[in-house]
């Protein structure tokens, strides 16, 4: 995940992500954290819920709005209405991608795969594969 970090001037997290990534007791909490503690991550304030998204999402469609950032989504609701507003929109896979193609990543992609799906990240095999071809 700090590779990722390479490819951005800054990085805000709104709080109702925060609470989200709270729930679970995995590798990416602690990652978060550690990143907020060591200021390569922002904490932004913003903790909204709109109707039909998560919290998580909502909060960051509304941190992208009120800053005039790029957002970076997965669930294809919250990409769609990020897009009709407006918003400039990446994926975690295109992240992946860049980091992949530059050489920094790890992870060959089939153990990204599975690290993946072990996250509860869906995509298809074939498609994920298409990708990282």
């Amino acid at each position: 995940m700090d590779n990722a970090l390479e490819f951005f001037e800054e990085i805000e997290v709104p709080l109702g992500v925060l609470k989200e990534v709270e729930l679970k007791d995995d590798e990416v909490k602690t990652k978060i954290r550690e990143m907020l503690d060591s200021k390569r991550l922002k904490r932004e304030d913003i903790d909204v819920e709109f109707p039909f998204l998560g919290r998580g999402e909502s909060s960051a469609v509304r941190l992208a709005l009120d800053k005039d950032k790029v957002i970076c989504l997965d669930d294809k609701k919250a990409r769609r209405l990020s897009s009709d507003l407006g918003l400039t929109v990446i994926g975690a896979l295109s992240i992946l991608r860049k980091i992949y193609k530059v050489g920094e990543l790890k992870e060959s992609p089939e153990e990204l795969y599975f690290k993946l799906r072990a996250l509860g990240f869906y995509i298809d095999y074939a498609l994920f594969s298409k990708i990282f071809a």
